[in-house]
């Protein structure tokens, strides 16, 4: 949370899940996985011990590198990326969208694209590290040639410039995706609708209905059964 929100505002939790859950669950399975394909292997079994909090200080990334490099923990910077500009939220004529400028060529074809090409030559502006040194100003002067356009036209003409782009999109919105669709990024279990599973895995079956969660020992006699000791079979 420290390291999340902007400047001028409080540590801000990250929206929408609980991160530190989902870090330590996904490591899990990291090393789950791992350890049976090891036993594939070996014939050794293994313990495998996952923290929360490991999970979620391996998530840092820029943040804890920052940190390592300079000693000190960096600040709160909004939606801005750490070393790159312009990566950013930007506002155009009627909502904000993203857009992401890795290298100078990409800032240039920006510039062209959207009717501001001095900006490529603007001292201020020129290479990544001025950028940086100047996002404020940077940011400033790219809304104002944004603002002549919805954001669906800015998407468009972006994207055809091969400029890195995206909406925002709220859940509602994400969910009717066509690219969420033909993954199967929402299935139904039980006929209650929940998130799909992001790993396909080619000869195996990734169907939209799935049975619902047994009742309580439901399927607990023909478990026992299957892993009963032989003798006691």
């Amino acid at each position: 949370m420290m390291a999340t929100g902007f400047p001028d505002g409080p540590p801000t939790r990250v929206g929408g899940t609980s991160l530190s859950d989902l870090c330590g669950g996904v490591f899990m399975f990291c090393g789950i996985a791992s350890a049976l394909y090891a036993r594939e292997r070996t014939g050794k079994g293994a313990h495998i011990d996952v923290s929360m909090f490991d999970g979620t200080l391996a998530f840092l990334q820029h943040a804890l590198m920052c940190w390592s490099a300079t000693g000190k923990a960096p600040e709160r910077i909004g939606n801005r990326h750490p070393y790159m500009a312009p990566f950013d939220v930007f506002q155009a004529q009627n909502k904000p969208f993203v857009i992401c400028c890795g290298n100078d060529h990409l800032f240039k074809a920006l510039c062209d694209v959207i009717g501001a090409p001095e900006l490529a030559t603007d001292p201020r502006f020129v290479e990544n590290h001025d950028r940086m040194t100047n996002n404020d100003a940077l940011k400033a002067a790219l809304e104002k040639a944004l603002s002549k356009q919805p954001a669906a036209y800015w998407l468009d003409v972006i994207h055809k410039a091969g400029v890195p782009v995206g909406p925002l999109l709220d859940i509602a919105e994400a969910a009717a995706l066509p690219q969420t669709s033909a993954r199967n990024m929402l299935i139904k279990s039980g006929g209650v609708m929940m998130p799909g599973n992001p790993v396909k895995i080619s000869g195996y079956d990734d169907p939209y209905e799935r049975p619902s969660a047994p009742k309580l020992d439901e399927q607990g006699a023909a478990l026992r059964k299957e892993f009963a000791a032989p003798e006691a079979k």
